[in-house]
């Protein structure tokens, strides 16, 4: 399981990050949570600055982000890309 957590793919994006952004996928967010020992882990941030709570935010998982804000996880704004109108 430790390595399962350390892994990344091409974009920086951790086992955490991946589980964030899938639809209710909270059950498998809440099992990952309890195994991550450093802040730094839960707040690592993928290629495009993203931490997993941003991407849950961005998915619209209300409930997995909830576990990941509890458990410390930080939301940053500033780094979400700017959309442009159409």
């Amino acid at each position: 399981m430790t390595q399962l957590l350390k892994w990344t793919d091409t974009q920086k994006n951790t086992t955490l990050h991946l589980a964030s952004q899938v639809p209710d996928n909270n059950a498998v967010v809440s099992m990952l949570l309890p195994r991550i020992t450093l802040p730094r882990e839960t707040n690592s941030r993928n290629e495009d600055s993203n931490t997993a709570a941003a991407v849950a935010m961005r998915g619209g998982d209300r409930a997995s982000l909830k576990l990941l804000l509890k458990a410390g996880a930080e939301l940053d704004h500033s780094k979400f890309p700017k959309i442009q109108p159409a």
